[in-house]
């Protein structure tokens, strides 16, 4: 049998919980994800350039140095980190381009596991970044790791 911990050890997603018992419903069955991805693979398969999809992310300009996101579900208002002079009561763009990354791999592990029948009953992930401020610039330069 695969054992997604090594798989996934190269990305230091640590701990995985794996039971043979659902616990909570995180699972999508295996020929449920194939019969949900067919028509896309299929549609990829027969049109190449169909695969490629643009990202997007949208933002405007706010009060008091700030950033307002639509995620288009929600918006999220972004500012200063407070060693740079905020507040610490908006979202801190460093930290969310971290959510983001343990959100892609969040849902890329789930998927997979789906993919290849496993049921992962939890899981948690953790990316650390560090920023390095200096007098009239800000450098910023991320390392990923789990803690």
């Amino acid at each position: 049998m695969l054992n997604l911990e090594t798989v996934f050890q190269h990305h230091h997603f640590v701990p995985l919980t794996f039971s043979p018992y659902k616990k909570k419903n995180f699972f999508m069955n295996s020929a449920e994800l194939k019969k949900l991805q067919a028509p896309l693979k299929e549609k990829y398969r027969d049109g190449p350039e169909s695969a490629l999809i643009t990202l997007k992310a949208r933002g405007k300009i706010g009060e008091n140095i700030s950033c307002k996101i639509d995620t288009g579900r929600a918006f999220i208002e972004a500012g200063l980190h407070p060693a740079t002079g905020g507040t610490g009561m908006l979202a801190c763009s460093g930290d969310l381009l971290l959510e983001a990354l343990v959100a892609c791999a969040g849902v890329t592990l789930s998927a997979v596991a789906s993919a290849i029948g496993i049921e992962i009953t939890d899981a948690t992930f953790t990316q650390k970044g560090i920023s390095i401020f200096a007098e009239h610039w800000v450098y910023q330069k991320k390392f990923l790791s789990a803690l």
